[in-house]
């Protein structure tokens, strides 16, 4: 799959991209001084930086992550250790070795991840490699086995969170308490509560010790959350209405948080991987039927010879691909929910129902909404559809102890009608989309329907074409598959290696398939074809020319980009917009109101010297205000609202606005704007300037506002003094008559690293001692049996 990195190729994933470019200042810094600043100044005109991994080091078990990759850098590392930590998930649960290895790879292999690669979500598949740890755990600390599970869960659940990226594994949790209820019911049922009280009990032990480890990391990432958009509102909502922006909200508003949400057709791509035709920028043979449709509309070839099409119809605005999970696996799930007991049966249904009911988003708004409305924290998080990246490991531990229980069993003949249920589900419904499904959809977008009507037509064939060759495709597998286990059932060939064999075989064939249509050998580049990306354009060079103080003099406003989804110009500048998942909730609601809108004053008192056209032309703004001026008069708000409507009501050059509620234990006044103030010294955590005055003076700063007591230090002379928040987004300052060295510099502390490093100690120290006492327990094990 990634042989091209082992000739020092690398994969131009889409995210990764884009953090090379917005950390670029920052690493460089690093690089120059070795120290870390965590004040990004290169976009959105400055954002905190890794304050949501502030304090990680504190957490000793991350020192061993490089053994799970044995020190090969990503994709290879990243995907060998997402496969080896599900295959000694799955053999903690005693089951035979080659099963445990045929579901590892199908887990690795499946194109979910491979997607999440190729868009450069690093984090979030690091995170969910170490899931199969916690689910693993779990079951074992249900079934008693505390020594094998308290250290799984303990170290899976430390090493997901330190990960972080909290949405996943807030998501998993949901399918921990559904495993927890069909538990309890059923120990209930059988009157072996305590038991299951204990089993609990020692599982919410092992995670909360996991949560201690990484305390210093969740508390910096829940102080910085309280100011993006997912903190507590800060615009009263307006009477009358529904909020209309998560600055309004006590978390993400309902339609941004939902926006990326599949509906039936896209969950159906899970069983057909074409099923609203893969990808919007889909890689298909040009020999094919639907090949041939999309050429006579002019699409052209990629280097590898395929066509690039728009096959994508279904809900999402765009996609990367398809979120099929294995139709080969997902036959051997329904088998095994067939054959296990009730018990592990409902627990994988309803897990599996449950998160697939959370990707639909609004489509599921009976559900989600509810959810959304009233459980904590479950409208913090945007992009439902990502949940699908949790499902595949409970399919694959669900199929593994239904193959382990085939396998396990004396009378196997006792599982062909369960085999034929399962086929005849499965298969029914992929004949009945390979027959019916050109009648039952439209094929087209909503965006769509304003084509030439030829067009529609090759583009509805098109996809109608590549839905029925997935469903035969689908039909062939399910029948491969059902035939591979009826033979071994039937006892046509008795030998269980056939069987794992050929079931594996089917499966890493099956899905390394579809991997490929997302990622080829020709997408891999030089590292020096990297690097050009980065490139200086002409007007890179241009403004580089003007500002021989650096790019810590001034900011550019780049409209011949995605502007505020887009993080290349910040390789080069400081910019106005940029792109974050985690912006600062203040900067989005100036976005949405005045700089989207291409408001002068605003862009003004952000210092934007230059703005770069939507035609590439450059144009230099002389009315800039700088980087720090005095101001005559201040105006007083008493809401936030109030605030920022102010913005376009008064001149920013000579009056500040503040919040009046803000101020209301101390007066304060504007000077007669007479004087000068500078920058005279630049890095990206620490700014120096230089002032100069006759009398008293109320500064203004081109920069943003981050606080109070979150991490900027001020000092005028070397002495501690406090900075104020003016026009809503900026830092304002009282400074004294006279000439002054005033210093901002970004200090945030860690908290609480100490119980960190005692926390990760202790699962050290028990994953140790358990080990010793498996081996131990294992030794007299044998000797009585020598004995015996």
């Amino acid at each position: 799959m990634f042989s091209p990195q082992l000739s020092g190729k690398k994969y131009p994933s889409g995210d990764t991209i884009s953090y090379k470019a917005k950390s670029h200042e920052t690493k460089a810094f690093y690089k120059e001084t070795g120290k870390r600043s965590h004040w990004n100044p290169s976009m959105f005109s400055g954002l905190p930086e890794g304050l949501l991994v502030l304090g990680r080091e504190g957490n000793l078990l991350s020192k061993f992550k490089k053994a799970l990759t044995f020190g090969i850098h990503r994709p290879i590392g990243l995907f060998f250790q997402i496969g080896f930590i599900c295959f000694l998930a799955l053999c903690l649960l005693g089951i035979s070795p080659w099963i445990c290895l045929i579901a590892s790879l199908a887990y690795s292999l499946n194109p979910n991840y491979i997607i999440l690669f190729e868009a450069g979500h690093m984090t979030k598949l690091d995170v969910v490699s170490f899931f199969p740890l916690i689910v693993v755990g779990t079951l074992l600390c249900f079934r008693k086995d505390y020594f094998k599970g308290v250290p799984a869960i303990a170290i899976g659940t430390s090493l997901a969170v330190y990960g972080n990226h909290i949405q996943m594994v807030y998501y998993l949790i949901f399918g921990l308490v559904i495993m927890g209820i069909v538990h309890f019911i059923y120990s209930l049922k059988n009157r072996t509560l305590p038991s299951f009280a204990k089993g609990s009990i020692i599982a919410l032990a092992a995670a909360a010790l996991a949560g201690f480890s990484n305390f210093s990391q969740l508390y910096s990432s829940k102080s910085f959350s309280e100011d993006t958009m997912r903190g507590k509102p800060i615009l009263e909502q307006e009477v009358d209405r529904e909020a209309i922006s998560s600055s309004e909200t006590n978390g993400l508003e309902w339609g941004y948080a939902m926006s990326w949400s599949h509906d039936v057709k896209d969950v159906m791509a899970m069983f057909i991987p074409r099923f609203v035709g893969g990808a919007s920028n889909e890689r298909i043979a040009p020999k094919s039927e639907a090949g041939k449709l999309m050429r006579s509309i002019g699409i052209k070839q990629d280097k590898g010879k395929f066509l690039r099409t728009p096959a994508y119809w279904g809900n999402l605005t765009f996609t990367s691909g398809t979120s099929y999970m294995g139709i080969t696996l997902l036959m051997l799930f329904i088998f095994s929910l067939f054959v296990l007991e009730p018990k592990m049966r409902w627990t994988l249904l309803g897990v599996t129902l449950l998160l697939t009911l959370f990707s639909m988003g609004r489509h599921a708004s009976w559900l989600n909404k509810t959810l959304f409305d009233y459980i904590p924290l479950f409208n913090k998080f945007r992009s439902p559809n990502s949940v699908v990246n949790v499902i595949p490991f409970f399919l694959a531990v669900g199929s593994v102890l239904g193959l382990h229980k085939l396998l396990n069993t004396e009378n196997k003949k006792q599982y062909l009608k369960p085999l034929l249920y399962s086929v005849s589900l499965l298969g029914g419904m992929a004949l009945l989309i390979a027959f019916l499904g050109s009648s039952l959809f439209g094929f087209l977008k909503d965006s769509e329907l304003g084509y030439d009507e030829n067009v529609q037509n090759i583009l509805r064939d098109a996809r109608i074409s590549m839905q029925k060759s997935d469903a035969w495709r689908t039909l062939f597998f399910i029948l491969a598959a059902g035939g591979v286990i009826w033979t071994y059932l039937s006892g046509k060939i008795k030998n269980q290696y056939f069987l794992i064999i050929g079931l594996g075989f089917l499966m890493v064939f099956d899905l390394v398939q579809v991997d490929k249509r997302y990622m080829k050998s020709y997408d891999f580049i030089k590292e020096s074809q990297y690097n050009s990306q980065f490139a200086a354009s002409n007007n890179d060079k241009y403004i580089v020319s003007r500002e021989p103080k650096g790019k810590g003099f001034y900011r550019v406003l780049d409209l011949s980009t995605n502007t505020f989804n887009d993080a290349k110009p910040s390789y080069h500048h400081h910019q106005i917009g940029g792109y974050d998942a985690a912006k600062l909730q203040r900067y989005q609601d100036v976005i949405d109101k005045y700089i989207s809108k291409i408001y002068t004053p605003v862009l003004n008192m952000l210092n934007a010297k230059y703005v770069i056209g939507q035609d590439q032309q450059i144009s230099t703004n002389t009315a800039a205000y700088g980087t720090a001026w005095f101001v005559t008069d201040i105006l007083t708000a008493n809401s936030a609202r109030e605030e920022i409507n102010a913005l376009d009501k008064i001149g920013l050059d000579t009056t500040a606005v503040i919040l009046a509620k803000e101020f209301s234990n101390q007066s304060i006044s504007a000077g007669n704007g007479n004087g000068s103030i500078e920058l005279i010294q630049f890095q990206p955590n620490k700014l120096t300037y230089k002032s100069s005055s006759n009398s008293d003076q109320i500064a203004i700063f081109s920069e943003i506002w981050y606080g109070p007591n979150k991490g900027w230090k001020v000092t005028i002379d070397g002495q501690k003094v406090d900075h104020f928040r003016a026009n809503y987004i900026l830092r304002g300052l009282s400074v004294p008559k006279g000439q002054h060295e005033i210093v901002f510099e970004f200090k945030p502390e860690a908290k609480l690293t100490w119980l960190s490093l005692i926390s990760s100690l202790l699962i050290i120290a028990f994953t140790i001692g358990a080990i010793v006492m498996y081996f131990r327990k294992s030794d007299e094990t044998s000797e009585n049996i020598k004995t015996s």
